[in-house]
């Protein structure tokens, strides 16, 4: 399997959170049509909040961050102020990760 890393950008050149995410599908897609293909999106964007499928309207922040509804099930565990955070999302055959 060959695992093909793909640099998108970072600060001061952030990246969509909605243009990276559509990517990561479409790559998930072509994953799963031609399983020897894999694929890690290094990037960086701007702070979002995800919603997930059972996060309430009382838990959505009211400051302004853009909230971003996903098709995950998760409820949101919210938000960290003042911090960052990097995440690793890798497209296989296996799914979205």
């Amino acid at each position: 399997m060959a695992l093909e890393y793909r640099r998108l950008g970072f600060d001061p050149h952030l990246v969509d959170y909605a243009d990276a995410f559509a990517l990561q599908k479409q790559l998930h897609v072509d994953a799963m049509a031609d399983p020897s293909r894999s694929t890690v999106l290094l990037l960086e964007h701007a702070d979002v909040y995800t919603a997930g499928k059972r996060t309430e309207d009382h838990e959505k922040p009211r400051d302004g961050t853009p909230v971003v509804e996903v098709d995950r099930g998760e409820r949101s565990p919210g938000t960290d102020e003042g911090s960052s955070s990097a995440t690793l999302f890798s497209t296989s055959s296996t799914g979205l990760s």
